[in-house]
Order: C-alpha cells, then structure tokens, then sequence
C-alpha cells in the first residue's frame, strides 16, 4: 500500500491481515488509476461500489437500482462516500464501511486532506472504519461529503426484516459480527451465546425469532463452493 509505513507504525503486533486488509479500500482510486479499470467498457466512469469480503449479494442489483444509488450522491454536489450503519439499525449515523458507494474522482481530491488528518489523529479504533468516521465527523465540512447508505444494501444477520418486507429487498447482506462457523448457527437456532455475539442473539431471538439468521445461513449454503470444486 502506499501508506504501508503507517499501518505498519500503527499496528506493529498484528498480521498483515489486519495491517493492510481493512485498509485496502483507501487504495480504491489508486487500483482504478493503475489499471485503467474505469476505461473498461460497460464500466460507470466515477462510482464504485466497495464491499468487505464478508458480503452476498443477495438479490439482484440493476442497473435501474445502481442508478438510483448513484442520484443520492450527485456529481455536482460534495457527497463523495455513502456508507451504512453499524450494528444498531435505527441509529441513522454512517459508521460501518463494510459497503461503501464512492465517488472517486472527489475521493482523490479529498484524499490528501484524509492522509493529512490520519498523519495527525491515527491511530484510530476500528481500523479504516474509525479513520473514515473520525474524518467526516470531524468538521461540518467534512461532514457534508458523506452520508448513510440505504439500509437494505447493508443488511445484518441479527436485524429483523418487517413482516410487509420481502427479503427481495435485500440488495447486499453483510456477515458482520456473526458468521457461517462463528457464530452465524448459534444465532439462527436460539441458542445461549458468549460474548462477542450475546447480545447480537439476544435481538435476533427476541425480534424475530432468529428468522433473519435462518436465511443468512439459506444464503450461504446457496452459495458457498462445492468442496468437489476446490479439491
């Protein structure tokens, strides 16, 4: 990465997993800018949509629906970075990063005003995800160039759908906290958990019955490689 120095300064006991990982989204425009990606065609011209590995695209995604996503960040208005809340669904704040809509174009011109403020303020908690939040709440200023992304593109296994809400609804869900192996089959079946996920459970279980959890676990064995393909 080109700030691998800072990483490396920040976090000097950790792996490389988590020393370059989480901040691989930071080079979004620099991977783009190398590899002529947005000359590629059919490909749009200033917009990505960034995902943490953790993701399924549980619907399909339209050019119809990317279109609409696009027009809650206008290219002549400041929004450059849409993003999702964190575990608490009716907390209407941008905090997780695990899928992001950014324009790169904007992203590259804020982008020494963020290095600037990592320089000054880093290390942050949470990796890129408090790096990028710190940085919009920060200032009004910087503040005015993000908001939430719409909660359907960002969807938890421990958050209950609203019984008049297909889960065709569900454009992107997002295995954060709870996992297929970690967790993800203690939620989905009510059982006692110890901590991290407690209380992660504790909603699912009381909201919803774990009905959330049932499907997130559908959608894996949906889409999960058959070990005849691996071996």
């Amino acid at each position: 990465m080109s700030f691998q120095h800072l990483t490396d300064k920040w976090h000097p006991t950790i792996g490389a997993d988590h020393q370059q990982g989480p901040y691989l989204r930071m080079e979004m425009a620099n991977v783009i800018r190398d590899h002529g990606l947005f000359k590629l065609p059919g490909i749009c011209d200033r917009h990505v949509l960034y995902t943490d590995s953790n993701v399924i695209f549980a619907n399909e995604i339209t050019h119809q629906d990317m279109n609409w996503l696009k027009s809650l960040m206008p290219s002549s208005g400041p929004i450059f970075a849409m993003y999702g809340r964190e575990h608490e669904k009716e907390r209407l704040l941008p905090i997780n990063t695990g899928v992001m809509m950014v324009d790169i174009p904007k992203f590259e011109q804020a982008w020494p005003d963020m290095f600037a403020f990592a320089l000054a303020k880093g290390p942050f908690g949470a990796f890129d995800q408090g790096w990028i939040t710190d940085y919009f709440e920060s200032t009004p200023e910087r503040k005015a160039n993000s908001t939430l992304l719409p909660v359907y593109w960002n969807w938890k296994p421990y958050w209950p759908l609203a019984s008049q809400v297909p889960v065709s609804q569900i454009k992107i869900f997002h295995f954060h906290g709870p996992k297929p192996g970690r967790g993800l089959e203690t939620l989905a079946h009510c059982e006692p958990a110890t901590s991290p996920y407690q209380h992660f459970i504790l909603w699912a279980s009381c909201c919803d019955h774990a009905k959330m959890g049932n499907y997130a676990l559908q959608l894996f064995d949906m889409f999960k490689v058959s070990a005849n393909l691996i071996c």
